[in-house]
């Protein structure tokens, strides 16, 4: 065999073996693609090629090769190559877009914490449910499984750990699951147990258990965390007869329990009422932020030794067009769920200053209520400072007050704000001192100027030993770092005079003024000599 003839049949043969391999992966993709004519079409085509490569093979050894025939072996055994290489490539793209389509449908079913169903895969269950309970009567039940106070569990310890004690809820919920049950990740501390031929009291009885697992102690960081959580149950097709609707159920009842302090409650007709009020009212707050239907109020900081007014607290009030009077306890903290907490505070900072030429003559300063949320938002020193100096008022009028919690909550930044504006002339005061997380290696890191006894151990102060010895603790603790004290809740004469015994410096309560609008306040005086003679 002349060596022509060698060169050309293997580059044909081994372009006929390419296109025997571009068989497979292509046979493949026909097995598997919705769209399989035109890749049988193409495999058809090889085998085509195939048969094509054995015919040239053949006049090779059966006429005398030219370089001609070196040089068409060559094109095709390219022609086999190029086969070969396509073929394969165009597996492994279906293969990935495949993969990506299933990871996809993976993330928008799935919750990215904690691995549990999200609120669509359960809902859409519970609609398949629905269809079949047409053809063959059945039910289904909701748990709604809401963490108690896990805000504190995020301010203490941090979002990281936050998050470490949602996924153990989530695995400890995903261990509940039986008999065709599924539990989702609603949002945030939120779960939702879909239980298959369950009515109420079977609900019930699953839910007792889910309380107890919730119950047990979390370990996470070096710390043993206990959370309490609110069930509410709601019951295809009694309660709802479509799965949204029966989640608004579940939520009304969820949010019944927590009003009642009472671990699980099962939905009863009527509970939808308030919890609506309760999910408008984030739209209702945005619109009376754009009306302007919050208001400020003041409250007095009295002095004890020469009982007149040393500063005035403002206290935001809510009158809506739709609701009426609103209590800041509900829209404070709704307005923190819903993310319009900063717009409120902007609200309040503007209001206040709105009011500067009334009260910037007292010469005393106004103290503003900051949330948690507001002292991790790096905006905060450029806002408050950009108002103060547009209204032309003096960063010595104005303090601000933070909870104890507000420390904790990535407690860089806070304490990155709370010097920034303490360096501008802004005074900080911690308000309800006493009942938070704060530690003192917490406290010297701000640049706390106040801290304020919570009503809490001073409405028990004529009464309990503890009380008095935790304020009298609190007092020297603070004078020891050259903060001054004040007490809140005052009601009654006897609890003044022995806050003045203990050495406390100032008070706020009802005993000397409630809180009242600013006008009312200027006439009814108490105020030092140089702000008394201003109002006169």
């Amino acid at each position: 065999m002349s060596g022509t003839i060698l060169l050309s049949s293997t580059l044909v043969i081994g372009g006929e073996c390419l296109l025997f391999g571009a068989l497979l992966p292509l046979l493949s993709i026909v097995r598997t693609s919705n769209r399989s004519r035109g890749w049988l079409a193409l495999v058809s085509l090889v085998v085509f090629f195939i048969l094509g490569y054995a015919a040239h093979l053949a006049v090779l050894f059966t006429a005398q090769p030219t370089v001609m025939d070196v040089v068409i072996s060559g094109i095709l055994f390219g022609g086999g190559l190029f086969v070969f290489l396509v073929s394969r490539l165009a597996r492994d793209s279906i293969v990935a877009q495949a993969d990506q389509a299933l990871a996809a449908d993976y993330r928008a079913n799935h919750d990215e914490l904690t691995g549990l169903p999200s609120r669509r895969l359960l809902l859409k269950s519970a609609e398949e449910l629905c269809r079949a309970a047409h053809l063959k009567p059945s039910l289904f039940s909701y748990l709604l499984i809401d963490v108690n106070r896990f805000k504190d569990v995020n301010d203490a310890l941090g979002y990281t750990n936050g998050d470490a004690v949602l996924k153990e809820l989530g695995g400890r919920l995903r261990v509940a699951d039986s008999d065709g049950s599924l539990t989702a990740r609603l949002s945030g501390d939120a779960f939702l147990m879909l239980l298959p031929n369950s009515d109420a009291q079977d609900a019930q009885r699953v839910a007792q258990t889910v309380h107890q697992n919730i119950l047990e102690p979390i370990r996470v960081d070096g710390h043993n965390i206990t959370v309490d959580a609110s069930v509410g149950i709601a019951t295809y097709p009694k309660d709802a007869a479509d799965p949204v609707s029966l989640l608004r159920c579940a939520d009304a009842a969820m949010f019944v329990a927590k009003r009642r302090h009472d671990p699980i409650v099962i939905y009863e007709d009527g509970m939808n009422e308030s919890a609506g009020r309760r999910l408008w009212g984030g739209t209702a707050i945005r619109r009376a932020i754009e009306n302007h239907e919050f208001s400020i109020v003041y409250q007095p900081k009295y002095g004890l030794e020469s009982m007149k007014a040393e500063g005035l607290e403002a206290l935001v009030r809510w009158e809506s067009q739709e609701l009426g009077n609103v209590g800041p306890d509900n829209f404070i903290d709704l307005a923190e769920r819903v993310g319009l907490i900063r717009e409120l505070s902007d609200e309040v900072v503007r209001l206040v200053l709105q009011d500067r030429n009334t009260w910037l003559p007292l010469g005393i300063p106004i103290w503003i209520n900051l949330s948690a949320h507001d002292m991790v938002d790096e905006t905060l020193p450029d806002r408050l400072l950009g108002a103060l100096k547009e209204a032309e008022v003096p960063t010595s009028m104005l303090g601000i007050e933070i909870t104890e919690t507000a420390m904790l909550v990535d407690q860089r930044q806070a304490s990155v704000n709370a010097r920034a504006l303490s360096k501008a002339g802004l005074r900080l005061s911690i308000d309800d001192f006493g009942t938070g997380y704060s530690t003192l290696s917490h406290l010297v890191q701000f640049p706390v100027s106040e801290i304020k006894i919570d009503k809490v151990f001073v409405s028990n102060l004529s009464e309990d030993q503890t009380s008095e010895s935790i304020i009298k603790a609190c007092i020297e603790m603070a004078h020891n770092l050259s903060m001054t004290v004040t007490a809140e809740g005052i009601e009654d004469a006897h609890t003044l005079a022995m806050l003045r015994h203990l050495g406390c410096d100032a008070a706020q309560g009802y005993l000397m003024a409630r809180p009242m609008k600013l006008d009312q306040l200027c006439q009814q005086g108490n105020f030092p000599d140089s702000a008394a003679a201003a109002v006169s």
